[in-house]
């Protein structure tokens, strides 16, 4: 499988996942963690637990006008880590 095939891949279901929003986000990377090292597997709880407490949550911010603003954080694309082949831990996509 080449870079190419992978990113493309993942660019086309890619807006479909930042849809889900970051609950449903947290159980998919929990339920692929369980096949994970225990290490990685706490990596992937704290960053669940980071995104509830730091990002999951839209603000309103109410205009002076009447307008309604909110402030939230949402996906921006892929981000692709690579590795050359004999790296002890190469990195890989959660699929």
């Amino acid at each position: 499988m080449t870079i190419d095939t992978v990113v493309n891949t993942h660019l086309a279901v890619w807006e479909s996942w930042n849809a889900l929003g970051y609950e449903a986000r947290c159980a998919v990377l929990r339920r692929w963690a369980e096949s994970l090292p225990v290490a990685w597997r706490a990596m992937v709880e704290y960053q669940c637990q980071q995104t509830a407490h730091q990002v999951a949550a839209v603000h309103v911010m109410p205009g002076p006008t009447g307008e309604t603003n909110e402030l939230y954080c949402a996906g921006r694309g892929l981000f692709v880590v690579t590795a050359a082949a004999e790296t002890p831990q190469r990195p890989f996509l959660a699929s």
